[in-house]
């Protein structure tokens, strides 16, 4: 739920910044441009696209509600008279039917599912977690390749966009868009998660988190939580003192799931490009963003500008233009070595509220520990006196 209302609060900072707003277009930013879809509709969607109907049409169709216009047939004697389609009236009805557009939403629910099957299966399913093992092992390597090229292109896409626009203020725009996104990281790692912190263990947050310092700056540096894990398995056990118990299996589990940076990130993206683009959108398709930037977060990889790809899937969520993620391409570099750092920090603060939760079952766990180390030296001891003893 943290990613979710990580996402929800960068949507909030956008629609009050509006880093892609131009100030010299006029119009009412309350309209629909939607095609007058309410919030009831835009939320009805996105749990109809939960499950969807067939997995293969999933990764290039989604289900959509759209108010269409229905000619109603006019009056023979109006025909007659000769007078002009003014007088023809319109009937608006609620149709539903699927779009171009990956459902995101659906994939990664039928993900998360068929995970949960093949680790029930124990050894049955080991082929199959195998694969999926290899495949993602070689979707990195293709990534890495890909990434080895991206300042070249990233050049030519940034200065091919800006032409095409022909708005010379669009760097203005990306310097607030850089700003929003910072000012959402800023707040959620000094006050959020320090707060959080303080609710559970009424200690002092900064003194953790400056016993997480070289994860954190190392987090900036390699702009990869999963390279970060070494460091941050020693920052949270030599340091902080956190129980080996809860880091071995939290921090693994947290470096992919919980991605409270990227989901920020992918939430003002969306809302950015949409302002740069005049498209208004209804508090049904701003809550569609939230959702879906955390959704898609959970799954993200914790590997270099894995949240650009992301951001891709969570734009066709509500159908916003998928070519100006060009533009933020050259800021990603930045952008994803500060959400980094703010999702190795979500990590470590939450093994220790967790440590904190269960310390009542870990005693318990090393009470249980302690007694069989007796009873087992005490049945080692009696066993080497029996001898004297016959």
């Amino acid at each position: 739920m943290n990613d979710i209302e990580l996402a929800i609060a960068g949507v909030v900072l956008v629609v009050i910044i509006k880093p892609g707003v131009s100030y010299e277009v006029g119009g009412d930013e309350s309209d629909d441009s939607q095609g007058g879809i309410s919030t009831v509709d835009a939320l009805m969607d996105l749990i109809r696209n939960m499950i969807p109907d067939n997995l293969v049409e999933a990764t290039f169709l989604q289900y959509k509600t759209e108010r269409k216009y229905f000619e109603i047939a006019a009056d023979e004697n109006v025909s007659d008279m000769g007078i002009g389609p003014e007088n023809v009236t319109y009937d608006i009805r609620v149709v539903g039917e699927t779009v171009s557009g990956m459902n995101i939403v659906g994939l990664i629910i039928f993900c998360i599912i068929f995970g949960v099957i093949i680790g029930e299966l124990g050894e049955e399913g080991k082929a199959l977690l195998d694969l999926f093992i290899s495949l993602n092992k070689a979707t990195k390597r293709l990534v890495d390749l890909v990434l080895a090229y991206m300042p070249l292109g990233i050049l030519f896409l940034i200065a091919g966009k800006i032409v095409e626009i022909g708005d010379w203020h669009v760097i203005e725009k990306l310097g607030l868009f850089m700003v929003t996104v910072l000012m959402g990281l800023f707040i959620h790692a000094t006050m959020v998660l320090p707060g959080i912190y303080y609710f559970f263990l009424k200690t002092n947050p900064y003194h953790y988190i400056w016993g997480m310092a070289p994860a954190l700056l190392t987090a900036i540096f390699v702009s990869s939580s999963s390279a970060t894990l070494p460091l941050t398995f020693q920052c949270c056990e030599r340091v902080n003192k956190i129980d080996r118990r809860i880091t071995r299996f939290m921090l693994p589990v947290g470096v992919t799931i919980n991605m409270d940076g990227t989901a920020l990130y992918e939430g003002v993206a969306a809302l950015f490009i949409a302002q740069l683009n005049e498209i208004s959108l209804s508090m049904g398709q701003l809550l569609t963003i939230g959702v879906s930037a955390a959704a898609s977060s959970f799954g993200s990889s914790g590997i270099p500008a894995a949240g650009a790809v992301s951001t891709l899937l969570v734009l066709t969520s509500v159908d916003l233009p998928v070519r100006d993620v060009g533009l933020l391409i050259g800021l990603e570099w930045i952008l994803d070595r500060c959400c980094t750092c703010v999702n190795v920090l979500g990590d470590s603060i939450g093994v220790a509220i967790v440590q904190s939760l269960s310390k009542r079952e870990l005693d318990n766990m090393d009470m249980a520990r302690t007694s069989t180390e007796d009873t087992d030296e005490e049945r080692d001891n009696g066993a080497e006196n029996l001898p004297q003893q016959l």
